[in-house]
């Protein structure tokens, strides 16, 4: 149903487009104009509406492509180096497991919307998003040491455009969509360093 919509709301504006099109270049004649003038008129129309639709394609792009050089992955600290820094301290962490209802691992919500999920009684995995400029994204990924605050590695994904399902707001903007879904938990090297700091603690 949603779909017949949109193909009758699509052709109601072309239709509608067109009309305008051929009023403009018959006003201008009416006027005196000269058919290459009438001619201007008509394609002035059409200019109009598709700079009216398609007017936030190119400042997108750009801003898409200005955020993406911050995107990938920053290593600050590995995780042989904490432990040196922390002798003894791995060896006593527990890893939480979600999949045993760990109560220990439920989501905490910090101040600025951000998302913290811990992972042992040291290490969380905190994520958040920041809309940076129109419908650009920019989500980051960390995994902190939650008694110091110390951010250990930093993933930091780019997106735009409409992500939600048909019918939400701007959801038919697909000419501003960049980059990925930004719903992720970050690359599969965050995802692998995010396993190994909640497993630390235990014997391999």
């Amino acid at each position: 149903m949603l779909g017949l919509m949109f193909i009758v709301g699509i052709g109601s504006l072309l239709l509608l487009v067109a009309l305008a099109m051929w009023a403009a270049k018959r006003i201008s004649l009416k006027a005196g104009q000269s058919a290459a003038t009438a001619q201007r008129w008509k394609y002035g129309v059409l200019a109009a509406v598709l700079l009216a639709i398609f007017w936030d394609w190119l400042p997108t792009w750009i801003a898409y492509e200005y955020y993406s050089r911050q995107a990938g992955l920053t290593v600050f600290k590995t995780l042989e180096q904490w432990k040196v820094e922390n002798p003894g301290v791995a060896e006593g962490l527990e890893a939480y497991r979600d999949y045993t209802r760990d109560r220990r691992g439920d989501v905490v919500r910090l101040p600025n919307g951000r998302l913290r999920y811990p992972l042992n009684a040291r290490f969380a995995s905190d994520n958040w998003r920041e809309y940076v400029f129109l419908s650009v994204q920019v989500w980051t990924f960390e995994v902190v040491d939650q008694k110091t605050n110390e951010v250990l590695a930093r993933y930091i994904d780019v997106s735009s455009g409409p992500r939600g399902a048909p019918g939400g707001e701007g959801w038919w903007k697909v000419w501003t969509v960049h980059g990925s879904s930004g719903f992720g938990h970050g690359d599969s090297k965050l995802s692998a360093y995010r396993e190994q700091a909640r497993i630390i603690g235990e014997k391999r």
